[in-house]
Parts: C-alpha cells; sequence; structure tokens
C-alpha cells in the first residue's frame, strides 16, 4: 500500500489528464485529483468500482480486445467513450501502458477528455455535409482551381458538364484534359487576369462545348482566392447555362429583322 501511495503522490501532479492505476483484472486502485473531478466520485468511492463501471455500456465489447492489446504490446491508444458518476457522458482518449510497482505489474492509464473535439469534429463534419448538399443542387456550376490553373474542387453538377461522374475525378485536372478543351485557352485567359490583377471578372458570357459536341453559352463570374497573407492562391468562378436565353435573343432578332424587311 505504501507503494501506491507513493504512486498516488506522483498521480496529483498531472493535473490537467485524468490518471488511473487499475489491476490487471480491472478494478481501480489510484486516481489523481483531475479523475474525481472529473468522474464526480471522492477517493473512497472510485476506489470501489471497476474499469467496467466508468465505461459507457456500448464500449464494453471492445474493453476485452483494448486490455488484451494493452498486455501483449506493453500499451496502446484508443478512445471510448467514458460515464460520470451523475450519468453524463464524456469521449476520451486513453493512453494505456503496464507498468510494474514493487515486483507486481499494474495498468496505468492516462486519459483525456476530448468531448469539446469530438463534438467540434461532429459540427464540422455536419457542415461539410451540408455544404456538399448546397454545393450540388444549387443549379450554378461552381469550381476552384490553383495559381498553375489545375482543379482543386467543384460541385457536382460542374462535374457533369466536364464529362466526370464525380466531382474528386476534376481533381489536379486542367481545362485541356475536360470535354472544352476546344475554349480552353479563352477560360485561361480569364483565370489568369483574375489572378494576376487580384480583381474579379463578374458576368460576362463565354461559349463551352460540351462533350457531345454541343456549344453552350455561359453567364461566368470569377474571383480571386487568397490565402490568409492576402496573396492570390488560385481562383473561384461560378456559371449559369443562358444558351435557351440566347436562341430565344437570336429568334427575336431574327423576327425584328424579318418585321423590318417585310413591314
Amino acid at each position: 500500500r505504501r507503494a501506491l501511495a507513493e504512486h498516488h503522490d506522483s498521480l496529483t501532479r498531472y493535473a490537467n489528464d485524468i490518471i488511473l492505476l487499475i489491476a490487471p483484472e480491472g478494478h481501480i486502485l489510484d486516481a489523481n485529483d483531475q479523475a474525481l473531478r472529473m468522474y464526480g466520485y471522492s477517493l473512497e468511492e472510485i476506489l470501489q468500482l471497476n474499469i467496467r463501471d466508468i465505461r459507457a455500456p456500448e464500449t464494453l465489447d471492445q474493453l476485452d480486445t483494448q486490455v488484451a492489446e494493452i498486455a501483449e504490446g506493453g500499451g496502446s491508444v484508443f478512445e471510448t467513450v467514458h460515464q460520470r458518476k451523475n450519468g453524463s457522458r464524456i469521449h476520451v482518449e486513453t493512453s494505456a501502458r503496464v507498468i510494474e510497482i514493487s515486483g507486481k505489474k499494474y495498468f496505468q492509464a492516462i486519459i483525456r477528455d476530448i468531448t469539446e473535439r469530438k463534438r467540434a469534429e461532429r459540427a464540422l463534419f455536419q457542415s461539410k455535409q451540408m455544404l456538399e448538399f448546397v454545393l450540388d443542387h444549387v443549379p450554378q456550376r461552381i469550381f476552384w482551381k490553383d495559381r498553375d490553373f489545375r482543379y482543386l474542387g467543384c460541385n457536382k453538377p460542374f462535374a457533369l458538364d466536364a464529362g466526370l461522374t464525380d466531382p474528386h475525378q476534376i481533381l489536379g485536372k486542367h481545362d485541356f484534359e475536360l470535354s472544352w478543351r476546344e475554349t480552353a485557352k479563352l477560360y485561361r485567359a480569364d483565370d489568369r487576369l483574375v489572378m494576376e490583377k487580384d480583381i474579379p471578372k463578374l458576368g460576362f458570357e463565354e461559349p463551352q462545348t460540351r462533350p457531345n459536341g454541343e456549344m453552350l453559352w455561359l453567364r461566368t463570374s470569377k474571383v480571386p482566392l487568397h490565402d490568409e497573407d492576402g496573396t492570390v492562391i488560385g481562383v473561384l468562378g461560378t456559371y449559369e447555362d443562358i444558351t435557351e436565353r440566347k436562341r430565344m435573343e437570336e429568334r427575336l432578332t431574327k423576327l425584328n429583322e424579318y418585321f423590318l424587311e417585310f413591314g
């Protein structure tokens, strides 16, 4: 017990992380102050618990495998969910290793609360999903390129226009490799102007060749992309198909010419 008391004194120095000393069969033999604060137990209470008592029930089927990894490899790092005395839960990252005290082997677990990090990761994932949903369902085509005119990304409608089946297929490609290679030189000139002048070019009309050879008309806008220092690192563009409008304008022009000629 004296050896364990000395171990407890050393544990209290690590105020930021939970530290537990655990017997091979899973009983908690020692805990630092941060563990008591985090789990809501007194030292006397927590020493009556098994490590299974602070694991979320749905994670217990993983515990035997994790313990075996620690015992066989001398240590392991993994994420799981723990449960406080009041029933609330925390996501934790556990770094566990085998240690020896007075000739006997124990597990020492250094446990970090990563609840906020996991919450932030979920929020980021959800916002990314929402952004991808919006990008793929707006009628406008959206794309972005680096300073070398190679694509860094696009939305799904743009990928389909380019003759691809998935937006990821466009990564690293340039316009000369896509369905509109005949007008690629024109697109590159606009990209270069926007990046070199560091000014947007908005609402201009340009042609586009589709995979089937059909010529369409687009209304395009391009703006420079910047890094945190304000340096131009690429170009972001959007366009919409105005072919039907152009065709209507051409028909109206021809009708006007007809009426002017024949009164």
